[in-house]
């Protein structure tokens, strides 16, 4: 079975840390944000199965504004 991508996207590192480890012990390759790019780029450019983020999302941006925008875009909306 092909190995699943996770993308994690939330403002606190240590916690981001975290929550990768977990999903690595679960078998998920993951890949955290770096927080200086537009999240919907970073989500095109690491095409995930899924995304795992603070619904306070990063900087000026709400985890639910970033989810409306993944949804807009008919290449990311699954």
């Amino acid at each position: 079975m092909p190995e699943k991508n996770a993308f994690i996207i939330d403002g606190d590192r240590d916690f981001a840390l975290k929550i990768a480890a977990a999903l690595r012990t679960d078998g998920l390759k993951v890949s955290l944000s770096e927080g200086d790019r537009d999240p919907l780029d970073e989500i095109k450019l690491e095409r995930p199965d899924v995304v795992v983020m603070s619904a306070l999302g990063m900087g000026s941006e709400s985890g639910f504004s970033i989810c409306n925008r993944v949804k807009k875009n008919k290449r990311l909306a699954g």
